[in-house]
Formats: C-alpha cells, sequence, structure tokens
C-alpha cells in the first residue's frame, strides 16, 4: 500500500531512520496510513510518520529476518547490494 509516494511497510520489514546526521535500524511492528510503530535494534520502538519522519525500508520480512542471526550491518550491506543489482536489471 502507498501513502501519497510513500509505501506503507509491513510488519518485519527492516528500517533504516535519518535523523540529525544518525542512523539506525529496527524492525516495523504495526504500520498504518498515518505511522509505523518500530522496535529499534538499541531495544528501544517508537513511531514514525510519513510526513516527517525520514526513513526507508532497506529489507522486506523475510529478508529482514535474517538480521537475527547476523550484524545488522551485514544485512544492511546486503540489502543495499540487491537494491542495486534490481535497479541495474531494470534500467
Amino acid at each position: 500500500m502507498h501513502v501519497g509516494h510513500a509505501k506503507i511497510p509491513s510488519k518485519g520489514d527492516l528500517i533504516e531512520q535519518h535523523q540529525t546526521g544518525v542512523t539506525r535500524l529496527g524492525y516495523v511492528w504495526y504500520a498504518d496510513q498515518l505511522q509505523v510503530l518500530v522496535k529499534w535494534h538499541d531495544g528501544k520502538s517508537s513511531s514514525l510518520r510519513f510526513d516527517r519522519d525520514n526513513f526507508s525500508i532497506l529489507a522486506t520480512d523475510e529478508h529482514a529476518q535474517s538480521w537475527d542471526k547476523r550484524s545488522a550491518q551485514e544485512v544492511v550491506t546486503e540489502s543495499r547490494a540487491t537494491a542495486s543489482e534490481l535497479a541495474r536489471v531494470a534500467a
């Protein structure tokens, strides 16, 4: 589902948030047209709003599950490589 031009993430998706020069990673616990509830890698949780927070979906649920077994940086690197490869194929 999309909100404006933004895709609504699904439960279990890996999210990356960019805020004031800080990047953090977390899993989506719930998402609707107004907000995304995220459980962050540091153990905290928060609600992101589409209209005010800068975040992106790094991996969908099936790929994000591997985060439990590997470091967050490994999953991010793999997700970005996959996205680059898909963009190259699509071009």
